[in-house]
């Protein structure tokens, strides 16, 4: 008889007689042959009754608590006496020891499994780490090493287009090229300016544009492998006997500055903006110079020279202006001076606008609905596009062009001419000749 008693986590199969533990004439304490052999099976097979076919039988068998094997054994042994008692219990016994092996097998492969996890674990934080403090040193090895093939590539192009002028070491080739290996050159001019005149070339010099955008042989990524060659010779360039050059500001003033601001500064009729006035240089330092004569004011018509001129060039312009500001002549420009140099470009000569700012001032509806407070506030602090004047003029200044302005309202036309009225309403779509735009492509 095969019985199943309690649950729990250790287990004994039990397999016993109908009727528990039967007397008659086989030895005291043996049990009948059904229940050795069952038993005996049971033991050698570790409880499992898969060769009695009763296999779930027996996993259920399994899971009978340690605790219950004596209670389950001494009730036979109470109820029929004790001739089995011993027999009995030796097999409880050696069951209850395989089944402690079994757990503590099972507890000590949990055992490896989660030490051996922890110690996966440990390797991969360390080879992150590892990993994550070399890699400032891996991108400064790639670094350099894209660095070289630059240059190498430069030296290349240096070879086909710069040796013949420069020489083939940059030493330079007198009254030819000047001398770019050389401490005194790397220095003062940054890979910006070096790459500027590449780029560009140097006015009034043999040194021509290379950039293919500017009519020359060379990509934009070419110059800057010319310029990583360039560069490249700082570390060992020497510091050549020749002395530095001379900068001669006057003859960088004629050269850049005279045909719009006059000769010596007094301005042209072109373009009346003199230089020479103390006013002008009273409200102008030298850091403004500096960056007017760097970048320039193409929404007004002068171009950057930063690109031609060394930081030494445009130091030496600024001291040669700011030497006028001794002498300079109080100079009181008047309305129509004032607006030839600062509204014509966009507003027409006599405030008829332009193509690329259609805006009408010279127009008997404009003046006759904007007040001089508002034209005051348009100068002083701008309009959209327009920028803030209140830091280049005085209120003097913005009052005598703001006078200029009005005098024109008695002869100003009753209405806009058609060129006009197209300019400003139509031109933006359907271009200036009525060609079409590449926005509203419609031909008028």
């Amino acid at each position: 008889m095969h019985r199943q008693v309690g649950r729990g986590k250790a287990t004994f199969p039990v397999s016993l007689p109908r009727g528990g533990v039967q007397r008659g004439r086989r030895s005291p304490g043996r049990p009948t042959s059904q229940t050795a052999g069952s038993l005996r099976r049971g033991d050698r097979r570790g409880g499992d009754y898969r060769g009695h076919g009763h296999h779930r039988a027996a996993q259920q068998f399994r899971r009978i608590p340690a605790s219950w094997v004596l209670i389950f054994y001494y009730r036979p042994v109470v109820r029929d006496g004790p001739r089995n008692t011993q027999h009995e219990v030796g097999l409880a016994a050696a069951w209850l020891r395989q089944n402690m092996n079994v757990e503590e097998n099972i507890m000590g492969n949990m055992e490896r499994k989660i030490v051996l996890g922890w110690g996966l674990t440990l390797a991969i934080v360390i080879f992150v780490a590892v990993y994550w403090l070399n890699e400032p040193q891996r991108m400064a090895m790639a670094s350099e090493e894209f660095r070289l093939e630059a240059v190498q590539r430069g030296a290349e192009l240096y070879a086909e287009h710069c040796a013949s002028c420069h020489g083939d070491e940059g030493q330079g080739i007198p009254n030819v090229g000047s001398p770019l290996n050389s401490r005194a050159f790397l220095e003062m001019y940054d890979d910006e300016a070096i790459g500027a005149a590449i780029y560009d070339g140097r006015p009034n010099t043999l040194m021509t544009a290379y950039a293919q955008a500017k009519g020359g042989p060379l990509r934009d990524n070419q110059i800057e492998d010319l310029v990583a060659f360039i560069r490249n010779w700082e570390a060992m360039a020497p510091l050549l006997p020749t002395p530095t050059p001379v900068i001669d500001p006057a003859s960088l003033y004629a050269q850049y500055c005279a045909g719009c601001h006059g000769p010596n500064g007094e301005g042209t009729d072109a373009i009346s903006l003199p230089l020479n006035s103390k006013g002008f240089l009273e409200r102008t330092d030298d850091a403004t110079l500096y960056r007017l004569i760097a970048q320039g004011r193409p929404e007004q018509g002068m171009p950057t020279f930063a690109g031609e001129l060394s930081k030494a060039e445009i130091n030496a312009l600024v001291s040669f202006v700011r030497a006028w500001e001794a002498t300079a002549p109080e100079l009181a420009p008047g309305g129509a001076t004032l607006y030839a140099r600062y509204c014509a470009f966009c507003h027409g000569a006599n405030g008829e606008g332009v193509k690329n700012v259609p805006v009408v001032l010279n127009f008997k509806e404009f003046l006759s609905t904007h007040d001089d407070a508002y034209l005051r506030q348009v100068i002083a602090e701008g309009h959209e596009d327009m920028p803030p004047w209140s830091l280049t003029m005085t209120e003097g200044e913005i009052e005598r062009l703001v006078g200029f302005i009005r005098a024109w309202e008695e002869m100003a036309p009753e209405e806009e001419g058609g060129e006009a009225l197209y300019a400003r309403h139509c031109a933006f779509c359907h271009g200036p000749q009525g060609e079409g735009a590449p926005n509203v492509p419609i031909v008028l």
